[in-house]
């Protein structure tokens, strides 16, 4: 019987699709797919066009601090709310669950700000709500799950399907 070469896993984050449901879609190595509801940004770059955007997973860090934006701090002021620069991991407050995933892009569509991670409020996962401010959500335990799986190196295309 011929030796049967398996592809390296890659993973495919599809931002809008079909009803609106977000998901992140991981081709593991063995050719088998695994499927996660995802909270995607609450708006899709311009840049991704419709040949979407590549990167690879350059570190998976499961103790992750959480250094809000700017952004995200200015608009919390503006909710009457107070963010620290950093959150520890596990400290109330930190809003990417303490997991991440670090990308580094390549190509026309740079996303320098764009981590896969956990999160704190899993019922906007749950409604594969558009929430985050550029990342991508999910459950922790999917989380968990997908960085079993990936190593750096994998290849992430974020699309808008």
């Amino acid at each position: 019987m011929p030796a049967i070469t398996q592809a390296k896993a890659h993973v495919t984050v599809h931002l809008d699709t079909l009803y609106n449901k977000p998901r992140l879609v991981l081709y593991d190595a063995q050719g088998q797919t695994h499927t996660y509801p995802i909270a995607a940004p609450a708006h899709t770059p311009s840049c991704l066009g419709t040949a979407g955007a590549t990167g690879t997973v350059i570190a998976i860090d499961h103790h992750a601090s959480w250094r809000p934006t700017y952004k995200t701090i200015a608009a919390a002021k503006k909710k009457g709310r107070t963010l620290k620069r950093t959150y520890k991991p596990g400290e109330r407050g930190n809003a990417i669950g303490g997991r991440k995933i670090m990308i580094a892009w390549h190509g026309g569509c740079i996303l320098s700000t764009v981590r896969i991670h956990g999160t704190t409020t899993p019922h906007l996962v749950r409604q594969q709500a558009r929430a985050s401010r550029g990342c991508i959500r999910m459950l922790n335990t999917d989380w968990n799950d997908l960085a079993s799986r990936i190593s750096p190196g994998t290849q992430v295309h974020i699309t808008r399907s």
